[in-house]
């Protein structure tokens, strides 16, 4: 059964069909044990979270996309859970094109989003970016857990109340905008809290179902009254189909 908020099928309508197979590779990445490694991969701790953790002690959700990520996280943290600390790219991929004119995927902020591609050809991709250290498209559960963190750090370090935490990383738009690109005051703290999610104001995120054909698209999206939000799901019905503005969540073994 899927964990996914399903919500609506406008979205599915701003879509068109994507390349079948297009090889593009990626861009040498810094070395495992160096800074620009670490800076270009943080470390999602899973292991930091816990049941007792006071955003998450107690807290009753207010929204779907709450129960979905509280959710997700308890499953994450259960003594029955597999789940591991993992690695997520810190920058959106992105196109550009080496010396012969070849198209690549780098993690430079300064090129292109790396949008029209399908999930089917992100997840062949992700797959084969760094199998040294089995990068992959992210899944759903990676993904709440991931916002998990960021409600942590938010609620321990950065002094929000738990209700705003959980409000502002799942109910909004502003933790997907770099948790400060926005220009409400109130909201200035949350400029340094840990774990930005890219310069995602208008870009969502293909990730990855737990069966073979599974796919989800999460994040923002505003078309008239239909607002989307970071942690807004739904299942991607057609995996060989370019979805707007959308593209691979890729993580990594820690």
């Amino acid at each position: 059964m899927s964990i996914a908020t399903e919500l609506g099928q406008s979205t599915l309508s701003s879509c068109s069909q994507g390349p079948s197979n297009m090889e593009i590779s990626m861009v040498k990445l810094p070395s495992k044990n160096s800074p620009e490694y670490d800076e270009l991969f943080p470390l999602v701790r899973v292991e930091d979270i816990s049941p007792n953790d006071r955003f998450i002690n107690g807290y009753i959700p207010t929204s779907a996309n709450q129960r979905r990520v509280k959710r997700s996280i308890m499953m994450a943290i259960s003594p029955h859970s597999h789940m591991m600390n993992f690695r997520r790219a810190a920058v959106l991929p992105r196109f550009t094109k080496n010396a012969d004119g070849k198209l690549m995927v780098s993690f430079n902020e300064e090129d292109r989003p790396a949008v029209g591609m399908t999930p089917e050809w992100w997840e062949e991709f992700a797959r084969n970016a760094d199998k040294v250290n089995r990068s992959r498209l992210g899944t759903d559960y990676e993904y709440d857990v991931f916002l998990g963190t960021v409600i942590k750090d938010l609620v321990e370090n950065k002094g929000y109340g738990i209700r705003e935490a959980w409000k502002i990383t799942c109910d909004s738009q502003l933790i997907a905008s770099n948790l400060g690109k926005h220009s409400k005051k109130r909201y200035k703290r949350a400029r340094h809290a840990k774990g930005k999610i890219y310069d995602a104001e208008k870009i969502r995120f293909i990730l990855k179902g737990h069966s073979e054909n599974c796919f989800y698209i999460v994040g923002n999206y505003s078309e008239g009254r239909d607002i989307r939000y970071t942690a807004s799901m739904f299942e991607a019905e057609y995996k060989n189909t370019v979805y707007l503005r959308s593209e691979g969540w890729i993580v990594l073994d820690k």
